[in-house]
């Protein structure tokens, strides 16, 4: 490459920032003063908030390995095997898929009086 000749990368770069620069002198001759105030403050609050992400983001990270290593140092002790219990299933009664203390008795007969009939029907 010739010392007067931009790259690709570079040319793409400088187009970026043109258009960036254009747009953001169309904005601020269309918009008022208090809408372009909004932008403005928008924009400084998320390049403050960047650096500050990315303090923590570093902090947390510090303390994940710190707490690795301290894992990895002290071995732990063998894992138990699980324990299994056993429960047998509750007395079923002669033809009923429910246990006992789940089925509700048997009814007896039933009235019940229909509204404008002079008879109660027993069913």
């Amino acid at each position: 490459m010739a010392e007067g000749q931009i790259s690709l990368r570079q040319s793409g770069i400088l187009g970026a920032v043109a258009f960036g620069v254009a747009l953001a002198v169309i904005i601020g001759v269309r918009l008022e003063q208090a809408a372009l105030a909004v932008i403005i403050g928008v924009i400084c609050g998320v390049s403050a908030s960047i650096p500050t992400s990315l303090l923590i983001v570093a902090i947390l990270r510090r303390r994940d390995a710190q707490e690795t290593r301290r894992h990895t140092q002290h071995s732990a002790p063998a894992p138990q095997p699980p324990q299994i219990v056993v429960v047998t299933p509750p007395q079923m009664r002669a033809g009923s898929n429910w246990p006992e203390e789940y089925s509700l008795p048997v009814p007896g007969q039933r009235q019940f009086a229909i509204i404008g009939d002079e008879e109660i029907e027993q069913l």
